[in-house]
């Protein structure tokens, strides 16, 4: 490839939140999770350019006995699984 055709390069940002950002303040586009944009989505701050979703990861949720959790520790643990649930209701189970 010719010098003159190579693309100049911006910053890369290996931060989501970082690279969300960049993305609201016009600086560019951004490869971004879901679950972390939905909101920005939904109120078009941003934009998904294409009808394209990526796996790229997974969420954990770790205690040593998810039976044995404290009450205020199993009230969020339930409510984050509903969230989940939700969110993938809300975007076809993906």
């Amino acid at each position: 490839m010719p010098a003159h055709a190579v693309p100049a390069r911006g910053p890369m940002l290996a931060d989501a939140s970082l690279s969300k950002q960049a993305a609201l303040l016009g600086h560019g586009v951004a490869l971004g999770d879901l679950l972390q944009i939905g909101e920005e989505l939904a109120t078009g701050a941003l934009v998904k350019p294409f009808d394209i979703d990526v796996a790229s990861g997974a969420y954990w949720l770790v205690a040593r006995s998810l039976s044995d959790l404290s009450e205020p520790a199993a009230a969020f643990a339930d409510w984050l699984r509903s969230e989940f649930a939700e969110n993938r209701r809300d975007s076809g189970g993906r």
